[in-house]
């Protein structure tokens, strides 16, 4: 408790709608309204990270009883939030992971680089290259495909590549090395020549409140950087928001600042 600070005990431990309950407790009440749980709003969240590999292979005999694995796991990884997705309990659920599921979606990277065990055989080496060439965007997998046969031309085998694609963007979505959305998005990993946020984030600003990137994460900053964030609205060159910079926040590098905004999303483009 003590590692997380003021402000988050504040929150987490101690705010009078945070009572603390079990995991079973949650789903049995879920279930005694007509719903049933379904799994965490990300593939990683399924999944906590610092666990064990030893205690995740002792850990198989519950792959039959999820909310056992998962009560389990907030256990050993000490996991005290979660963000569940729940159904009704009669829908039936295809639980198989194919390609024609993977093309819903678009894909982008989270993790560059990728360390090289993480990418085995030509088809997913090639398209884990075109995921890295739409980075920081999130693309649709369908266009990423075709990015992957392009680049592999006749040595393409449609059925094959599509499903060495989907079972490994399905395991890197659930390492957390890749995150899947519903939608496309777009972004640059620079900045333009005169960076704005948008109206929407201005206001933020100008309040000093967080800012909401493109993929829908807050984004927030030490005080003394506000008013360089504030400076932010299209009428400064890059050459000028280093200048206030200087005064304002000499701690702030500007240019990879700049550009982490960019491939977040929060400058606006064109």
């Amino acid at each position: 408790m003590l590692r997380k600070g003021p402000e988050v005990i504040a929150f987490d431990d101690l705010g009078p709608v945070c009572d603390p309950l079990h995991f079973g407790q949650v789903v049995e009440w879920a279930g005694q309204n007509g719903l049933r749980y379904l799994g965490e709003s990300t593939l990683a969240g399924n999944l906590p990270p610092g666990i064990d590999p030893d205690a995740l292979i002792r850990l198989k005999p519950l792959a039959g009883d999820p909310v056992r694995f998962q009560q389990t796991l907030d256990l050993l990884s000490g996991r005290t939030h979660r963000s569940s997705l729940f159904c009704r309990s009669g829908l039936g659920l295809d639980t198989a992971t194919s390609s024609a599921v993977t093309l819903h979606f678009a894909a982008r990277l989270l993790v560059r680089p990728l360390p090289a065990k993480a990418i085995h055989g030509e088809i997913v080496e090639q398209f884990h290259a075109a995921l890295n060439a739409a980075w920081p965007s999130a693309k649709p997998v369908a266009f990423l495909m075709e990015q992957c046969a392009h680049r592999l031309g006749s040595r393409w085998d449609p059925l094959r590549g599509a499903k060495a694609v989907a079972d490994w963007l399905y395991q890197a979505a659930r390492l957390g090395w890749v995150e899947l959305r519903a939608d496309e998005v777009d972004a640059e990993p620079r900045p333009p020549a005169r960076p704005a946020l948008s109206p929407l984030n201005r206001r933020f600003a100008a309040n000093r409140e967080s800012l909401v990137d493109a993929f829908h994460r807050s984004c927030g900053f030490p005080e003394s950087h506000w008013p360089v964030v504030e400076a932010l609205d299209g009428s400064r060159s890059i050459e000028e928001i280093q200048t206030l910079a200087r005064d304002a926040a000499p701690d702030l590098d500007v240019e990879p600042w700049l550009n982490h905004l960019a491939s977040r999303g929060l400058l606006l483009q064109g």
